[in-house]
């Protein structure tokens, strides 16, 4: 047991031996402190079990959640979801526990607790199952006849007048000393049986002696055993359905309706324990329960008066999932009333609940499973629609070149500009891997280029990081460059910050104000000079000074792209945008419509007149905030508030935001208490004036274009930004930075989109170069793979085995595995890795640079965005996809575009659903399938979607370069969503791909596997934990012909990947009593088979080679001359010659190139060294 294993096992027993006070920490007291269920006096849907194997578990039939103490302790007591943050809750369970995570655990004592627990709850269940055996017997023996008792009485005047010969009972008073509830009253029993008919339980309708109901507390007691143990009242016409109800009024009125056999389930908690069969018509009978999706989704009164139908439907989908035919008949009754069949028997008679039971509906249809019986949803389907003109990928040289003119097309058209008119704007969109970055700087290098470029280049990349990578290579190739570093990040000088004071730095860039005029250097009221006692020595300052003397290419983080040049006086020439940049141009904020009608000041004023005529616009402002609250908080669209106003007021009233801004009371050379003395009311002050004064701006521009549906200014009543949070009204702001067009602008991204660009640079072009990816890909197609899913344990142990096969079986560079940054990190927790104790960036680093199931890790986004660092990878494992929520994806365009976007709609369960609709599934040979995706109607932010997850999942994968792979990569997506560039080599299910039991057991053992019982028990001892199920896996299953035909697709030869060898042996081990010869798997060449296994499992006799597949053929010599090939990059390349490119090196000689290419393009592109 891992140390984890243990601090964690001595949590839970800690936790489990205080479950009464963890009980009543949470739910406060209990309705009795007695029995083996505690259930809470505040609200009794909340149950915790206190005796037996289960104490500990808990359940809240309202909001539909259980689980074990940490669950309790994490939803409870920490108000997480179900399963989140496992970190954090262990850690501080144990803090309430007072155990101390770095005191080692003393395991004799911990396996001690846990034996005497397991055998405390043992004796109790014995003593309780006899107990209950006991009063069912009892009760029996006292149990009359039901005709002409009280509780004939009880059901006839529920208009049950005939009564089955089985299954009721009435009961006299029992007296006080029987352990039942209200033992003095008389009762009508309903006996409990299991399958076999025995009664094991059931539930007492408390009388009076006139057969009334008595008026006592709570619901109809249970006695012994219900749950699962229906009542059973046998049919009255053979060969009948089964109808089922929930209580047991309602059932009998079913079964005098109908003659059919009949089951009450005593309660909905107990629908899904039921014993309901499979090959038999079911009709469920439930009570007419407030439907699920009446109140808002997680509100309390969802969870409180939608709970029956929420635990009917998880029953439904259960037993719909166990193949049950079932039908749902509906009581004619009000929605919501909670009313039953009985009650329309009394209402309507006998024909009226026969009538509801033959006009049952359907339920569910069973779902798809696979082999292994596990959901699967729908794959492929013929493709019968026209689709989109993807373009026409090419080999890599002749897409390469492509670029290349392309890009110098671009550098003519800007050296071209002659100030006058727009500035042009040129996207190159080509793909992944063929190094527009890199060609860009080269042919920035040349002097024809640089002779022409009048002022810096500055060289925009997504992070520092990668700024600095392309200044290394313009230091390779002797191109005159600086890079740019913000006043927070490190000099690689020194470790230290370029800003001697960073806080200060960051807090003042905060509040809007300049950081130069306020920390750096200032003049005062007499015209003197005010410096920082560090300007003289400022790294962050030296870097403008020391410039190199005429044009450079200066390489900068994205967000510089907005601010103005720090070195003065030096002209810029173009603008180089390296990877997106849409994004980083989006702007929100959120108001809360206190703040809105919160006082404004009319600031500092040089004249009575002036203070009197802001004075006005302030009165004016006011009154518009409070009606356009007003006018939110009714429901009504914002623009109703402004009848009257005019875009010029709107924009007056921006204005008027900004005059009671906080004026720093410092100059730059103050001391640190001076300034942080005067940072800290400025904070206060200053807080939302920026955001108050975008508000009233996107109001002008509303007003000014006639907007009528404004997007862009959202109303959130009882908005909560975390759930401890108090709700308040808000209001969420959304608007984009405009980039600077001032001089022509080169976009270099492989996903470039013109619904994206245009409202940036309205005015571009656009070149696009493909290439055809030297990978055979695998898409999963019939499971969705979801975050939630993945964030489940069952699926991460389904992924983490068919990775270990990835791993096996990849034989060129390792295997990176991708999915989402908290599904990874679900993985290295999983694997003992605490990541709670690291900050989000070092957690970050840890993961990046850590190996975990013998594969290199990363997720969607900027961690892995024109990184190289994989690209010797040669195989790449996608699990499921990023998908941003609905709310996510609208809020990007809001900020984009304001008004007019298709927005989705809620249900009528409050849910804002992506529709699923078909799209074209292209094949790598050519042919097109369709496939069900969620796409957002809206095709602005389906461009957004089509970024966020198709193109995210690309950008992820091409960290292998596939398109520059000198040998043949391989890539298995964990969806059904296509990616572009990424044409299906395969498209199959789950079961096709998944490794079977015996292929983990080969991975997990190195891929040396005896396949004898005691053999797989031992050498993997994960999947077969015990060699009696070894055993008899063993005896049911084929191993070596299962081994020898595994289900991942990955048996084939890959070129230049390797040869996935299998070799099937049988050897004696020297030592080792037996006069059979043990048979193992090898993944290995025959050849090497014996020295293997020696190595494996010592030393050996008898060995012999039954079987081998894939054979590795003998070393073949490369040509010392590659293959020449003229490419015309304006046509496409003979089949032939690609098929060429999967076996030789290629040289591209610039004299066999198309005459229309440009001999310095030619060599450029053709570079062995080009890359990204």
């Amino acid at each position: 047991m891992t140390d984890r294993a243990a601090f964690k096992d001595a949590v839970r027993e800690a936790l489990i031996d205080r479950a009464e006070a963890l009980f009543t920490l949470a739910w406060g007291d209990p309705v009795r402190q007695s029995g083996r269920e505690w259930r809470a006096r505040a609200d009794d849907a909340q149950s915790m079990q206190m005796q037996g194997a289960d104490r500990g578990k808990w359940f809240d039939h309202k909001a539909g959640v259980g689980g074990d103490v940490f669950h309790f302790y994490g939803v409870n007591i920490l108000g997480l979801e179900k399963g989140q943050d496992f970190a954090r809750v262990l850690n501080e369970a144990a803090n309430w526990c007072g155990i101390l995570r770095n005191q080692p655990v003393d395991l004799t004592a911990l396996h001690r607790t846990q034996k005497a627990r397991a055998e405390k709850a043992a004796e109790e269940e014995k003593r309780d199952s006899r107990q209950r055996a006991q009063l069912v017997a009892d009760l029996m023996a006292q149990a009359k006849p039901i005709k002409g008792t009280p509780a004939a009485a009880y059901l006839a005047a529920r208009g049950i007048t005939e009564l089955p010969a089985d299954g009721l009972a009435y009961l006299d008073p029992v007296g006080s000393g029987a352990s039942i509830m209200h033992p003095r009253f008389a009762a009508c029993v309903i006996w409990a049986k299991d399958e076999q008919g025995k009664i094991v339980g059931g539930q007492r309708i408390v009388l009076n002696k006139d057969g009334t109901r008595a008026d006592v507390d709570g619901p109809k007691p249970f006695f012994a055993a219900a749950a699962g143990c229906p009542a059973r009242f046998a049919a009255r016409i053979p060969d009948s359905p089964l109808c089922i109800a929930e209580g047991p009024e309602s059932a009998l009125s079913v079964w005098l309706a109908t003659g059919f056999e009949t089951w009450a389930v005593f309660g909905v908690s107990n629908w899904q324990s039921a014993p309901i069969p499979t090959g038999r018509k079911v009709i469920l009978c439930p009570d007419r329960d407030l439907p699920e999706g009446t109140h808002a989704p997680e509100s309390e009164k969802a969870k409180a008066k939608e709970a029956a139908a929420r635990a009917f439907n998880k029953a439904v989908a259960h037993h719909a999932s166990r193949n049950c035919d079932l039908w749902i008949a509906t009581a004619p009754e009000p929605v919501g009333s909670k009313r039953d069949l009985n009650d329309t028997l009394q209402r309507a008679g006998v024909q009226a609940v026969r009538a509801a039971v033959e006009a049952a509906e359907r339920g569910p249809e069973p779902p798809e499973r696979d082999r292994k019986g596990r959901f699967t949803g729908p794959s492929l389907q013929p493709f019968t629609g026209t689709a989109p003109d993807a373009g026409k990928p090419t080999d890599l040289s002749t897409a390469r070149m492509k670029t290349a003119a392309d890009i110098q097309s671009a550098l003519d058209a800007c050296a071209e500009w002659d100030g006058e008119g727009l500035a042009p704007v040129v996207a190159i969109k080509s793909d992944p891997g063929l190094g527009k970055s890199r060609i860009t700087r080269e042919l920035l290098q040349q002097a024809e280029n640089s002779g022409r470029i009048f002022g810096d280049v500055h060289f925009y990349a997504p992070s520092l990081k990668l700024a600095d990578e392309g200044a290394e290579h313009a230091e390779s190739i002797g191109l005159t460059h600086a890079v740019t570093r913000g006043r927070l990040a490190k000099n690689p000088a020194t470790g230290e910050t370029m800003c001697a004071r960073p806080e200060e730095a960051e807090r003042v860039a905060k509040l809007g104000q300049p950081v130069k005029a306020t920390l750096c250097i200032a003049e005062d009221d007499q015209g003197m000079e005010r410096k920082c006692p560090f300007y003289d020595m400022c790294e962050h300052r030296r870097q403008f000074i020391d410039l190199p003397e005429g044009n450079a290419v200066r390489f900068e983080a994205l967000p510089y792209l907005n601010l103005p040049d720090a070195a003065e006086g030096r002209a810029i020439g173009i603008r180089i945008i390296d990877e997106s940049f849409w994004r980083a141009m989006g702007r929100e904020a959120t108001i809360t419509l206190d703040a809105l009608l919160s006082p404004r000041s009319e600031g500092k004023c040089k004249s009575d007149t002036k203070r009197a005529e802001r004075t006005g616009v302030i009165a004016d402002l006011m009154a518009c905030a409070g009606n356009i609250a007003a006018t939110l908080r009714r429901g009504a669209p914002i623009m109703d508030a402004l009848d009257g106003y005019t875009a010029e007021d709107m924009r007056t009233f921006a204005k008027a935001e900004r005059w009671g801004e906080y004026r720093l009371p410092f100059f730059p050379d103050a001391d640190a208490n001076t300034i942080d003395s005067a940072l800290k009311p400025a904070e206060a002050h200053n807080r939302q004036a920026g955001a108050k004064a975008q508000f009233w701006a996107n109001l002008e521009a509303a007003l000014e274009t006639g907007v009528v549906d404004l997007q862009n200014i959202v109303f959130l009543p009882g908005y909560r930004p975390q759930k401890t949070s108090d709700p308040r009204d808000v209001v969420k702001v959304y608007w984009s930075a405009q980039p600077p067009r001032d001089v022509p602008v080169i976009l270099l991204d492989a996903d470039a989109d013109s619904t994206l660009i245009d409202p940036f640079y309205p005015s571009h072009e656009m070149h696009r170069a493909q290439v055809t990816p030297n990978a055979d890909v695998v898409y999963i197609t019939d499971r969705t793979f979801s975050k939630k899913s993945l964030l489940g344990k069952p699926a991460r142990d389904e992924w983490r085995n068919a990775l270990a096969v990835e791993v096996m079986n990849d034989h060129g560079g390792g295997v990176l595995a991708i999915a989402t940054r908290k599904v990874v990190a679900a993985f290295f927790t999983d694997a003992g890795h605490d990541l709670s104790t690291m900050t989000d960036e070092q957690a970050s680093a840890f993961m990046l640079a850590t190996p975990l199931h013998g594969a290199r890790w990363a997720w969607f986004g900027p961690a892995t965005l024109g990184s190289n660092i994989w690209k010797d990878c040669t195989t790449c494992v996608v699990m499921g996809r990023e998908e941003w929520p609905v709310d996510a994806l609208e809020s990007e365009a809001r900020k984009i575009w304001g008004h007019g976007l298709q927005l989705i709609e809620a249900d009528e369960r409050g849910n804002r659903i992506m529709p699923s609709v078909p799209m074209p599934f292209p094949m790598a040979d050519g042919t097109t399938y369709s496939v069900d995706v969620w796409a957002h109607p809206d095709p602005r932010v389906r461009a957004i979607q089509w970024q966020a997850r198709e193109c995210a999942t690309r950008q992820g994968v091409e960290r292998l370069r596939l398109a520059s792979a000198t040998v043949r990569k391989r890539v298995v997506i964990g969806s059904r969503v296509p990616i572009p560039g990424l044409p299906a080599t395969h498209a199959v299910t789950w079961q096709e791909y998944a490794p079977s039991r015996e292929e983990a057991a080969f991975a997990e053992a190195g891929g040396a596997l005896r396949i004898s019982g005691k053999g797989l028990a031992t050498d993997a001892p994960i999947t077969f934990q015990s060699q009696k199920a070894a055993q008899r896996y063993a005896e049911r299953t084929d191993l070596a012909e299962s081994l020898f035909d595994p289900h991942t697709l990955n048996n084939t030869y890959i070129n230049g990947v390797g040869v996935k060898c299998r070799v099937l042996v049988a050897f004696r081990i020297k030592g080792v009593r037996g006069s059979a010869k043990t048979r193992a798997v090898l993944a290995c060449d025959a050849r090497d088979a014996e020295r293997i296994a020696q190595e494996k499992w010592g030393e050996l006799t008898g060995f012999e080679v039954l079987r081998e597949v894939g054979q590795k053929p003998e070393r073949v010599e490369k040509p010392e001359q590659p293959v020449i090939v003229g490419i015309d990059y304006e046509h496409s390349v003979p089949r032939s010659l690609m098929s060429q490119r999967d076996q030789l090196p290629i040289t591209v000689v610039p004299s066999a190139i198309n005459s229309s290419v440009r001999p310095d393009l030619s060599a450029i592109a053709g570079r062995k060294g080009a890359g990204p």
